[in-house]
């Protein structure tokens, strides 16, 4: 059995529907709603006032503009409240407001709303602060401004508290009594609304003063990882194609070092190259160069911030793999897996801008809620990673005795924590939630959305797939299934890391491609059914394009039986007699080794001649099954033939000699044979 770390969910598959059809209803797309969801238009916009206060936020803005007051846009340093601020104060530039913008440094102020900061504004001369993307929980800190004669708006897409803030206004449709029809803005997708408003009050042309700004509104709701839905499905798409021919000097700057072949930008290019670049710029360096890079209309300029941007990324990524292994390194020398469910990692002297980033990264490894923390100075500042159906911000709050602050959400959340305390802290996070975290919470889980027939992934299914972008949160790049015999395996990569095998079916064949798991060859076979989840891609090289099959993941076709032996043998490995009797002559030659059987292990083993062997390349070519096998080898460590532990669906064994001993004096082996003779 090839191993399967996955539970496989299979969401729709309607044999009287089309794969389109089949995906859409996996998603829960109504017929009805089939042709907006494929072909989102400015028309499927709500109308902004909608908002609850939006009326409000327009009128004190342009009593602003009118007035001359100073407006001071307080934003975020992530990609959505960088995209936010730009996106809002070249608006307002550009009809007339007096704007600057302030974004708090990640490092020495956090997210959000500070009293220095406004302490700061105040010496400023700030007459009014409109928030972006943050706010929504900064009770003190507006009542602070507002003593200071600074009125707030505030514009925020995230949950509100049981008490929200005295500002002027706000404006979030997760207020409640809010009755806005869409739920998944991101901050950027507010600020949209916002900028919509005020340039309908003035009766401006949206198209030449909103619209244009769709690009950057795009990138930061598909940064932010909201859902792509309804509103938000229409705000990425409209701006996805608007980043085709953007005007924006610093966007096209930065596209031209990610992008340099030219090829469409899609979700995919800004959640895992744009974004990344972007927010790695707070991480390593200052937040404000990606605001410059993005309000600057000097090409010049643009290119040299573009490249900065990609130098920090380039950085951002030496320490976070740095960090990385020395993570994984803790996790080794100082974890009991069997014992904590919950990693807590510690270390000294890791940037704190990536340990997000490693807590994802270790998390996604061991599939376990993962907290990773850097001592500073008497206490340890961390971030936290979840894994689905695991709260981990309701688990650091029933630890919150020992915590200085916290913060976050369901699947990600902050901390900072007494050096002192690190040690209790992990030990009763991991008792109070090791019964919670039992093994079907920590097995991932893939969903299919469609079963595909080799014939059927061609280029005009990748062609009718590429209509559900743009792919994001809540509506992920469809997972197919495909099924078929290995009729090739080809290493890749200077170290053999990837994976390339020849899937055949009814002499129709499909590339598939793995990446990072060269080690799988071990366990594959020639021969061998299949069966493959994951997602068509197109390769053009040459000028020729083909299609290949991006693996997710992969299992044996005989999966099912091959665990219902795997869990015999473990449930009977040292009463092996207990579970035969009752059983028909058939289903115990199944299960009992003959004397040709023994030998043919025992001759393959020899002539492999290494230190490890997978199981299922040895059931696969000798035509046994897992739990005979298993016996067989437990004979032979009986016999001293050789000594062996398994793991994984691996077997790790030494000969030990070939010195000649009949099967017969093994106990193990005479017992087998008896009951099969019926004696």
């Amino acid at each position: 059995m090839i191993p399967n770390n996955y539970e496989w969910k299979f969401l729709s598959n309607n044999p009287n529907k089309s794969i389109i059809d089949n995906i859409l209803a996996a998603k829960n797309i109504l017929d009805s709603d089939k042709e907006s969801f494929l072909n989102p238009k400015i028309a499927d916009l709500h109308d902004p006032f909608a908002l609850l206060d939006m009326d409000k936020a327009v009128i004190r803005i342009l009593d602003a503009i009118s007035q001359k007051q100073q407006i001071t846009i307080y934003g975020d340093y992530d990609a959505d409240g960088i995209t936010s601020t730009s996106v809002l104060y070249m608006f307002l530039t550009e009809v007339g407001a007096k704007v600057n913008y302030y974004i708090p440094n990640r490092f020495t102020e956090g997210y959000g709303m500070n009293i220095d900061a406004i302490l700061y504004l105040a010496d400023n001369k700030t007459d009014l602060i409109v928030t972006v993307d943050n706010g929504i929980t900064a009770i003190a800190e507006v009542d602070f401004a507002r003593s200071k004669g600074i009125d707030v708006i505030i514009t925020d897409h995230h949950q509100c508290l049981d008490q929200i803030p005295d500002a002027h206004c706000i404006v979030n449709y997760k207020r409640p009594n809010c009755t806005y029809p869409s739920q998944n803005l991101a901050g950027v997708g507010i600020v949209f609304k916002l900028i919509t408003a005020i340039a309908t009050t003035l009766k401006l042309s949206l198209e030449e003063y909103v619209y244009k700004y769709l690009d950057l509104v795009s990138i930061g709701t598909i940064a932010d990882m909201v859902p792509l839905l309804q509103e938000s499905r229409v705000i990425a798409s409209l701006g996805l194609k608007l980043i085709t021919h953007t005007r924006n000097p610093g966007l096209r700057a930065l596209l031209n070092i990610i992008n340099k072949n030219s090829q469409p930008t899609t979700s995919y290019t800004i959640a895992f190259q744009v974004a990344p670049r972007i927010n790695a710029i707070s991480r390593m360096s200052d937040a404000n160069l990606a605001i410059e890079l993005f309000t600057t209309q000097d090409t010049q300029r643009a290119a040299t911030l573009a490249q900065i941007l990609d130098n920090n990324n380039i950085k951002r990524k030496a320490k976070e793999a740095e960090i990385v292994t020395a993570a994984f390194e803790y996790v080794k020398n100082n974890i009991d897996l069997s014992k904590e469910k919950v990693l807590v990692i510690t270390g000294t002297d890791w940037h704190h801008g990536v340990l997000g980033l490693v807590a994802s990264k270790i998390s996604q490894h061991y599939y376990r809620p993962t907290i990773v923390c850097t001592l500073d100075g008497d206490k340890y500042v961390g971030s936290a990673r979840s894994v689905d159906g695991f709260s981990i911000i309701n688990a650091i709050t029933e630890q919150q005795q020992y915590l200085i602050k916290y913060g976050g959400h369901t699947q990600a959340a902050g901390l900072t924590i007494s050096a002192s305390k690190i040690r209790n802290f992990t030990e009763d996070i991991n008792k109070a939630n090791y019964e919670i975290l039992d093994k079907q919470l920590l097995t991932p889980k893939i969903y299919i959305d469609a079963t595909v027939p080799l014939s059927e992934v061609t280029i005009d299914l990748y062609n009718s797939l590429s209509a559900l972008e743009p792919c994001g949160q809540n509506n992920s790049s469809p997972i197919l299934l495909v099924k078929g015999k290995i009729s090739k395996i080809i290493h890749m990569g200077k170290r053999s890391e990837h994976l390339k095998i020849i899937l055949e079916d009814n002499n129709k064949f499909l590339d598939v491609i793995i990446f990072s798991q060269g080690q799988l060859s071990n366990f594959l076979n020639k021969g061998e059914e299949v069966e493959i989840a994951g997602s068509i891609s197109k390769n053009e090289w040459n000028g020729k394009t083909t299609i290949q099959f991006m693996m997710t993941a992969i299992r044996s076709a005989n999966e099912t039986t091959s665990l219902y032996y795997l869990e015999l043998y473990t449930k009977f490995q040292n009463s092996p007699m207990t579970h035969l009797k009752g059983l028909s002559y058939y289903e115990i030659t199944q299960l009992i080794p003959s004397y040709s059987d023994c030998a043919a292990v025992f001759q393959y083993l020899k002539k492999y001649a290494a230190d490890n062997i997978s199981l299922n390349q040895l059931s696969f070519t000798l035509k046994l099954n897992e739990y005979k096998i298993l016996q067989i080898i437990d004979i032979f460590c009986e016999l001293g033939f050789l000594s062996y532990k398994y793991n994984n669906n691996s077997i790790y064994y030494r000969i030990e000699s070939y010195t000649k001993n009949k099967l017969e004096n093994s106990t193990r082996f005479n017992q087998l044979s008896q009951f099969l003779k019926g004696e």
